[in-house]
């Protein structure tokens, strides 16, 4: 006999029912939200991740049209976007990855410009620790991204790399996970009432009934009876 079974054994067999229901429920339940917070995330980051991007390359690619003067104007136009895409940090450089404009300190990455230099390919780092660390609140959350720089010619001038935070986006999750575990909190007391219901009608009214009959014709009350309801086996009983 298991230790659940023992405790609630002197409560009966609604209490016993009522406890493995509550507990099967809350178990799918909880797999559900998890599932489903995991899926809002991935959609969160990668519409940030996406947007980040579509800003970062169009800035470049003004930068490569407008030659004089590019990188200032660049950065500025950077640091005029709203507060809301949490720009950290943003570097110029040319070609031989001498700074232009911006700053190499504050989150910038020289090793990953060199290398979009010579490839001539962009290259993006996204850091998110991952949802099933909740406690990981010191780590940090940023997208860099580097791009390539080119003249009319086609010619590799130089690049630029900018770093966004992501800790917006972590917000975004939590703030999703507040509705979901609020909204899985009124389905399981939901379904937990309506298992219950259908429960009692089929398996445990029949029972109680079996039992009090049980008890009258031990006490004596041989011609009492009882109607065959309930499911196929507690009607046979």
């Amino acid at each position: 006999m298991s230790i659940r079974s023992f405790l609630l054994r002197p409560l009966g067999l609604r209490a016993e029912v009522i406890a493995n229901l509550c507990l099967l429920l809350a178990a799918a339940l909880m797999i559900s939200a998890l599932l489903l917070l995991r899926i809002t995330e991935r959609e969160i980051l990668r519409e940030r991740v996406s947007r980040l991007m579509d800003i970062t390359e169009t800035i470049s690619r003004a930068m490569g049209v407008q030659q004089d003067g590019a990188g200032s104007r660049g950065v500025a136009a950077f640091h005029s976007l709203p507060a809301e895409v949490a720009l950290e940090s943003v570097l110029v450089v040319d070609e031989d990855t001498r700074v232009i404009a911006g700053t190499s300190a504050g989150g910038s990455e020289l090793s990953e410009v060199r290398r979009v230099i010579v490839g001539r390919a962009p290259e993006v780092r996204v850091v998110y620790p991952d949802f099933w660390l909740p406690l990981a609140t010191g780590e940090e959350r940023f997208i860099r991204i580097t791009l390539p720089l080119s003249d009319r010619t086609e010619r590799i001038t130089g690049a630029l790399q900018a770093r966004f935070s992501l800790a917006t986006v972590r917000r975004q999750v939590l703030e999703a996970q507040k509705l979901v575990l609020l909204t899985m909190g009124a389905a399981w007391v939901l379904f937990v009432l309506i298992g219950l219901s259908l429960l009692s009608r089929s398996v445990i009214g029949p029972i109680r009934r079996l039992r009090e009959a049980t008890a009258r014709i031990a006490a004596g009350d041989l011609d009492h009876g009882l109607p065959e309801r309930g499911p196929r086996e507690i009607a046979e009983l």
